[in-house]
């Protein structure tokens, strides 16, 4: 399937393998001899496809930052003139920490649903253990782990790997606690109230705080 972008007053004629997106402003540059569109919109394009999940769009995303072929700025210039993109507020929220070194959705989720609006302590991200396997959200302070379930994880090689790694950060005396991209999303302050509560047996004081009216934070 090829995708071929026209202004807005062009209506080619519908054809088997073409997708065609009319554009106000089309700004081309030429590789290979071809005209093609800037990267930047190229990497929304795509994630704009029907079935392309918001994991997908902003890992897509993340790996074009993270190759240097783009930068997030360039990405959210981009994304402000699309106000019907089906993943803008994800996207939004995810390009603000992109260029960080988030590799995915979650972990950005986690930090602006989760813990930063409920006054948590902060995690490290992407913790390379000393045998070598990788902790997602990590608080040394509290050995504390966070790791997140995303739905590529849930089979296969990874799946026992991961099993290994949480039987291991016990034996190094740390708790894990395992959390669903779409609990980050649909309940975010159950999540943090679970782990203010874990980090609170294992010595932070806290408090934590509500992020706002009938946050389950507040909540005895």
């Amino acid at each position: 399937m090829v995708t071929v972008g026209v202004p807005t007053d062009r209506h080619p004629e519908p054809a088997d393998g073409l997708v065609v997106v009319r554009r106000r402003r089309l700004e081309p540059v030429t590789v290979d001899g071809l005209p093609v569109t800037r990267l930047p919109v190229t990497v929304l394009d795509m994630a704009d496809r029907p079935g392309c999940s918001v994991d997908d769009a902003v890992a897509l995303a993340a790996r074009a930052c993270q190759e240097r072929a783009v930068d997030a700025a360039a990405l959210r210039r981009e994304l402000d003139g699309r106000r019907r993109h089906q993943h803008r507020r994800e996207l939004r929220l995810a390009f603000a920490e992109v260029g960080n070194g988030a590799e995915s959705l979650p972990e950005t989720t986690f930090e602006t649903t989760v813990r930063r609006p409920h006054g948590l302590p902060a995690f490290e991200r992407q913790v390379v253990e000393d045998d070598g396997s990788r902790t997602d959200l990590k608080n040394r302070e509290f050995g504390t782990n966070v790791e997140i379930d995303g739905r590529l994880w849930h089979a296969g090689e990874r799946f026992h790997l991961d099993r290994r790694r949480d039987r291991r950060a016990v034996g190094r005396g740390e708790v894990t606690l395992r959390v669903a991209p779409v609990e980050m999303v649909t309940s975010p302050c159950e999540v943090a109230r679970d782990l203010a509560l874990a980090l609170r047996h294992r010595g932070w004081v806290g408090p934590p705080r509500p992020c706002g009216p009938g946050c389950a934070v507040g909540a005895p």
